[in-house]
């Protein structure tokens, strides 16, 4: 189980969920659950995964498990994808949706716009979890959203049972790895926080060319102009211990 707490626009939909299912589909079959956070949008991620489908030459797999009366194969519809070896059920994050199937993997989009819970099904991350006991040992399921309010959030009490893992990239001074955050407390004995940096003229103004980032090890200040050659060589680093 992977908990994603992420900003928004990032490319995450494009780059992991949709290349995800490309290779679930074509390399290791099984039945995939995609839920997105509202029922308007199952269409538009319906049009996305058959735009991958067809741009990875893998429409030929796109086949119906079943053959209905008078020849109608319901296999490639907006809320379902058959291939052989599984299926694609799309929908929107709701407790209808998640009931009666059994999942090997699943993508669940914008966590944070689920119900919590429900007085007819009761805890929705149970129930999501519920629908991959079948596949206990193989199963992969990812949470994914961009954390709104803190009181109400989704994916921040999931995101706190795993392991917390950040990005750290190489400190362009110091060479020590550290993590890119707004505020940070530093380890310095005449600097108590680090992170975002910049400076106020004499008139409360912004001085443009003092924004960096100060590292929280040694307490220079760089900026972004090699930002590529940082996240090239930069790690993910587990920060606790899951639960």
């Amino acid at each position: 189980i992977i908990a994603v707490m992420k900003g928004a626009q990032i490319g995450f939909s494009s780059g992991v969920i949709e290349g995800g299912v490309g290779w679930i589909i074509s390399q290791s079959p099984g039945n995939t659950l995609l839920l997105v956070g509202h029922e308007d949008l199952v269409k538009k991620t319906s049009t996305k995964v058959d735009k991958l489908i067809d741009a990875c030459g893998i429409r030929d797999l796109i086949r119906s498990n079943t053959l209905r009366k008078r020849n109608n194969k319901s296999g490639d519809t907006d809320t379902r994808k058959d291939f052989a070896g599984g299926h694609l059920a799309l929908g929107s994050a709701n407790h209808k949706t998640i009931r009666q199937e059994s999942y090997k993997y699943g993508f669940v989009d914008d966590f944070e716009s689920m119900r919590t819970d429900s007085k007819e099904s009761g805890d929705t991350t149970e129930l999501v979890e519920q629908r991959f006991a079948a596949f206990a040992t193989q199963m992969k399921l990812m949470y994914i959203s961009t954390p709104e309010l803190k009181e109400s959030s989704n994916i921040e009490p999931v995101y706190l049972k795993g392991d917390q893992r950040k990005y750290h990239i190489p400190c362009p001074c110091c060479g020590e790895f550290i993590r890119l955050e707004w505020e940070v407390d530093a380890e310095l004995e005449d600097i108590d926080k680090a992170g975002m940096y910049w400076e106020l003229d004499e008139s409360g103004k912004l001085v443009t060319e003092s924004v960096g980032y100060m590292c929280y090890k040694c307490g220079d200040v760089f900026d972004d102009s090699n930002k590529m050659e940082l996240l090239r060589y930069g790690e993910w680093w587990p920060t606790a211990e899951p639960t």
